[in-house]
């Protein structure tokens, strides 16, 4: 067995996380003290365990960190490494231009080129389209590409996909 792999934070569940590792395969992992935050997206160093699973033991230079001000503990590490930000919208629960703001002023500030995703747009009412629309015009306005998409139907998949 191997002394030590590195491998990407691919899912995050408090202290246990998932890691792929080179080849392409999910590993299990645990954090090695108290010390370490990964995010998704962390390149780490982990050590492989006897039962298959790992534990990791540092977390690799980030090239950048996307962050969640929270007035209890300051900043709150979201993910690592980002190139491209998806902001993943939908009608329900009900569609927020404020969350999308927010969303897109970190991705600014990071200098992340971002992507307005309006998904499952089957479930939109009639009367609620004009207004979302709208909305959404302006965000191209100034912009930002939008994807409206719908797995059901099979709307914007391709374009998504691109």
């Amino acid at each position: 067995m191997q002394s030590t792999f590195d491998g990407r934070v691919i899912a995050n569940f408090g202290r246990h996380l998932i890691v792929e590792a080179a080849a392409g395969e999910p590993v299990e992992c645990r954090i090695k003290g108290r010390q370490l935050r990964p995010v998704c997206g962390d390149w780490v160093t982990v050590e492989p365990l006897a039962d298959g699973s790992g534990r990791i033991l540092a977390i690799r230079r980030r090239q950048s960190l996307l962050v969640r001000h929270d007035a209890r503990s300051g900043q709150q590490p979201l993910a690592a490494n980002v190139d491209r930000m998806l902001v993943v919208v939908a009608p329900k629960p009900a569609f927020d231009p404020y969350m999308v703001d927010r969303y897109l002023a970190a991705g600014a500030i990071l200098d992340i080129p971002a992507i307005i995703v309006f998904n499952k747009i089957d479930l939109l009412m009639p009367d609620a389209a004009d207004e979302l629309d709208e909305i959404l015009q302006n965000y191209a306005g100034i912009g930002y590409p939008v994807i409206k998409t719908s797995v059901l139907a099979g709307t914007g998949l391709t374009a998504l996909a691109d």
